[in-house]
């Protein structure tokens, strides 16, 4: 790859990197971005995964094995790219655990997530953990990717740049 198309790589990262920065408020929301592809995506979410089952132990429960990466894979769906926005600031904001408990500003995270998928643009490709179904985050059903009671996950690629967003939770 030519030097400046690795510099623009490197600048997109930087940019989506601190978009999702801006979306880490409360202790329950974790985020992640590089460089990365789709392929990429799998492994970076158990990573992710991992980093909120060490800084809330306390919260995770013992009984649920940690998923392996190749668990976290299978556990993935693909998202069309016009709901990642929309499920992006959700999860960014809906308590997954308490229903009507907000995390952090709406507005806010809305406009980040936009900004987020277009900086990605319609080529990448959206993935999460989430059986969706019509209706409030609380009663969509998951397959865990973390030892906690519940999670929700929504990562994105383009082949140059990934962005994942990790929302835990213990009642």
């Amino acid at each position: 790859m030519p030097e400046s198309c690795q510099d623009d790589v490197v600048n997109a990262s930087e940019q989506v990197g601190e978009l999702l920065g801006s979306l880490l408020g409360p202790r329950e929301v974790y985020v992640r971005s590089g460089v990365g592809s789709v392929a990429d995506l799998p492994s970076e979410i158990h990573a992710l995964a991992r980093t909120a089952q060490e800084e809330w132990a306390a919260h995770a429960d013992e009984r649920i094995p940690e998923p392996s990466p190749t668990e976290v894979a299978d556990a993935l769906q693909v998202v069309d790219v016009g709901s990642s926005a929309s499920l992006l600031a959700s999860l960014a904001t809906e308590s997954l655990v308490w229903s009507g408990v907000m995390l952090q500003d709406q507005i806010h995270a809305r406009q980040v997530a936009e900004q987020i998928v277009s900086r990605l643009g319609n080529e990448a490709t959206w993935m999460t953990n989430l059986k969706l179904a019509p209706g409030p985050l609380k009663e969509v059903a998951s397959s865990p990717v973390t030892r906690h009671t519940f999670d929700g996950v929504i990562a994105g690629a383009n082949g140059d740049v990934f962005a994942v967003l990790l929302q835990v939770g213990d009642d």
